[in-house]
């Protein structure tokens, strides 16, 4: 008896963190769970989890086709289609130029195949590194990037290199590499910032004003920060309502004060729903969390493409992205 009554609570918890993600997701209640210890790694994978919960479901209830075990079936089913929303755009191109964007946590490490790959084959315009800085504590990232580009024949002065403060001695700070083509930015400075830097970059030209971040990651001793982070990136957004804004943020769309965020989209809801994991990287894409992100302002751009892929020895997978400014809003639906 006892045994069933703890079942049936272990279900009934199950059932409400799935409901409270689904339908409550920017109620205050979501906002806090999220971010405590255990429910917002549960948060984090929302199939790893899911399939964890039903297969223990089975062992547990030994049956097949009882109650519960279809409660936990359904509620599975449930949380995953919730925590990945498939974004429709509907919009019209204003022309016929695009705006190509990498945002890649290379964990301080960068070769010269990863160079190839984002500044040559995919020819990006934007490419923000979270965690990216000079080989030594006398240089700086631009340097460490000139020698790499040398190494790749390709012309650094053809771009523009911005670093954040550093703000920790084992975390490299953000990094933003912009082509000179793609327009002229100045670095403003913000009133605050996440734990491992944030950067914000203000177009000289009228053109599209970037922001690129890497908050702190929910480990014990860590929580207090990243909420803290969380909440600042949701405020940041809200204040800076047309800029782009990307990094590693060490959190899902549906985690703390992300959730309140209602002016941008993240192009991750674009890409296809087994192929936008983004850590970590030796789990398969189907399985791994979305937690780097290119939040667009709604209804500004059409996303042409999104790709999510596997370089370098990161544990964070890159994101592609290729843009184009949109003209007419003829709607947009999300499911």
């Amino acid at each position: 008896m006892v045994k069933k009554m703890l079942g049936i609570a272990c279900i009934c918890l199950y059932v409400f963190l799935v409901l409270l993600q689904c339908l409550f997701a920017s109620s205050v209640v979501h906002v806090y769970l999220s971010t405590l210890p255990v429910v917002a790694h549960f948060y984090a994978f929302p199939l790893v989890f899911g399939s964890l919960i039903s297969v223990l479901a089975v062992c547990v209830c030994k049956k097949l086709y009882s109650k519960e075990l279809l409660v936990v079936y359904v509620s599975t089913v449930v949380f995953v289609v919730c925590s990945l929303p498939v974004g429709r755009s509907l919009f019209e191109r204003c022309d016929d130029a695009s705006i190509r964007l990498v945002e890649w946590n290379v964990e301080d490490q960068l070769d010269e195949e990863s160079v190839k790959k984002i500044f040559v084959e995919y020819d990006a315009d934007v490419v923000v590194l979270p965690e990216f800085g000079g080989m030594y504590d006398d240089a700086s990232a631009k340097d460490r990037l000139s020698l790499l580009f040398d190494d790749c024949l390709i012309d650094l002065d053809a771009y523009e290199v911005f670093t954040s403060d550093v703000t920790s001695f084992t975390i490299a700070p953000v990094t933003m590499v912009v082509k000179k083509s793609f327009g002229r930015y100045e670095v403003v400075r913000l009133d605050d910032r996440t734990t491992f830097g944030s950067l914000y970059l203000k177009s000289l030209d009228g053109g599209v004003d970037l922001i690129g971040l890497h908050t702190a990651p929910p480990l014990p001793t860590l929580m207090d920060d990243w909420r803290k982070d969380l909440e600042f990136v949701s405020e940041l957004v809200d204040r800076h309502f047309d800029a782009i804004v990307c990094g590693d943020f060490n959190a899902t769309m549906k985690h703390g004060a992300l959730s309140l965020i209602e002016s941008h989209e993240d192009v991750l809801s674009y890409a296809p729903v087994c192929k936008r994991g983004t850590w970590h990287s030796s789990l398969p894409l189907f399985a791994s969390s979305c937690i780097d992100h290119v939040l667009l302002p709604k209804g500004k751009y059409v996303v042409d493409g999104v790709r999510v892929e596997t370089l370098g020895g990161s544990d964070h997978r890159c994101v592609f992205v290729e843009l184009f400014k949109s003209c007419i809003r003829k709607g947009r639906e999300k499911v």
